[in-house]
C-alpha cells in the first residue's frame, strides 16, 4: 500500500511538471488525408513516450507547438517538425525518408530531436536506422590517392650539432573520407657541415578537422628511423668512426599543419613535424623537428 501511494505520489509530481505539447495538424499536400492523419497519430505517440511532457488537445494553454510538414520531391519524402514555444520557432529538424514504411523511426526521431535539443544523429538507435541512412552507410567513400613532395628547415637533437639543416620529404597519401587519410614517407634531414643526418621510413595517419578548401590537421606516425652524427677520428695515422654515435630502430613522429585547396586535384600543405628515435647514442635518443611546404597531386 505504501508503494503504491509514493508510485501515486511520483506520477502526479511528474504531471504537475510536465511540458504540454501540442501537435498541429501535418502540413503538406504531397500525400492523401489518411496519411496525413498516420502521421500525426505518430508524432503524438512519439510525444507520449517522452515522460517529461504532456500531450494536450489544444493549443491554450500549451507551453510547446509542434508544427509537422511534409515535402515530395520525387520519390523522397521530407519530413520537418519545428518546435514553437512563445510565438517563436526554437528548434526545427528535418529528416527524409525514401517511403512512407519509414515514416514512423523518421517521426520517432524527429520529435527526440526537437523537444530534447538533440541532433538528428544523437537520436540515431539500433532500431531506428531509416533505409536511407543504411544505404549512405553501405555507399563507399572513393579514396583520393595523391603523391607528394616537399622541403624545408630541419633541426637535429640529441647529435651534438645545433644547427639548422635541409629536410626532405617524398610520399604517396591516400584519403579514406573527407576527415580521415593515411600517407607512407621517406624523408631525411643532413647537416652539410657536419655531416650528420636523420633519415626515416614511415606510415602516418592524419585527421582534417574541417570539410573546407582550407583545414587544419593533426596526425601521427610510425615507422624506422636512422640518425649518425658521424663521429669519426682522422689523424696522420689513422681514420675511426665509432658506433656509439648512431642509432637505428622504430621511431614515432607526430605532426601538424594546414592544408589548401583540399578541393582541388592539386593541393598545397605547411606541416611542422616532431620525429624521435628510440635507439640511442652517447648523446641520448635522436629526435628531430622540421617545417615544410609539400605539393600533393
Amino acid at each position: 500500500m505504501f508503494k503504491k501511494l509514493l508510485f501515486l505520489i511520483a506520477l502526479l509530481v511528474q504531471n504537475a511538471f510536465a511540458a504540454q505539447v501540442y501537435v498541429e495538424e501535418v502540413g503538406g499536400k504531397e500525400i492523401g488525408a489518411s496519411e496525413r492523419e498516420a502521421i500525426n497519430e505518430f508524432i503524438k505517440s512519439s510525444v507520449q513516450n517522452h515522460s517529461s511532457y504532456d500531450l494536450v488537445d489544444s493549443k491554450e494553454g500549451a507551453q510547446i507547438i509542434l508544427r509537422p510538414k511534409l515535402l515530395k520531391l520525387s520519390e523522397t519524402y521530407f519530413l520537418k517538425i519545428s518546435k514553437i514555444e512563445n510565438g517563436k520557432v526554437t528548434k526545427s529538424s528535418r529528416m527524409k525518408s525514401k517511403k512512407l514504411s519509414d515514416i514512423d523511426r523518421v517521426t520517432e526521431r524527429l520529435v527526440e530531436s526537437v523537444l530534447e535539443g538533440k541532433s538528428l544523429e544523437k537520436t540515431a538507435r539500433v532500431d531506428n536506422i531509416t533505409d536511407a541512412e543504411v544505404k549512405r552507410n553501405i555507399n563507399r567513400f572513393e579514396v583520393t590517392r595523391q603523391w607528394f613532395i616537399g622541403f624545408g628547415p630541419g633541426w637535429l637533437n640529441s647529435s651534438n650539432i645545433s644547427k639548422s639543416g635541409f629536410f626532405w620529404k617524398l610520399g604517396h597519401e591516400w584519403g579514406l573520407d573527407p576527415n580521415f587519410s593515411i600517407n607512407l614517407t621517406l624523408d631525411g634531414t643532413s647537416l652539410s657541415d657536419s655531416s650528420a643526418d636523420f633519415t626515416m621510413f614511415q606510415m602516418g595517419l592524419d585527421y582534417y578537422f574541417t570539410l573546407t578548401k582550407t583545414s587544419p590537421y593533426l596526425g601521427v606516425g610510425v615507422g624506422y628511423g636512422s640518425s649518425d652524427a658521424h663521429g669519426c677520428t682522422e689523424d696522420i695515422f689513422s681514420f675511426s668512426c665509432s658506433d656509439e654515435h648512431e642509432a637505428k630502430g622504430w621511431a614515432a613522429t607526430i605532426n601538424g599543419g594546414l592544408k589548401f585547396f583540399r578541393t582541388s586535384a592539386v593541393n598545397v600543405g605547411i606541416e611542422a613535424e616532431y620525429a624521435y628515435i628510440f635507439d640511442e647514442t652517447v648523446y641520448g635518443n635522436p629526435s628531430r623537428m622540421t617545417v615544410s611546404l609539400a605539393v600533393y597531386y
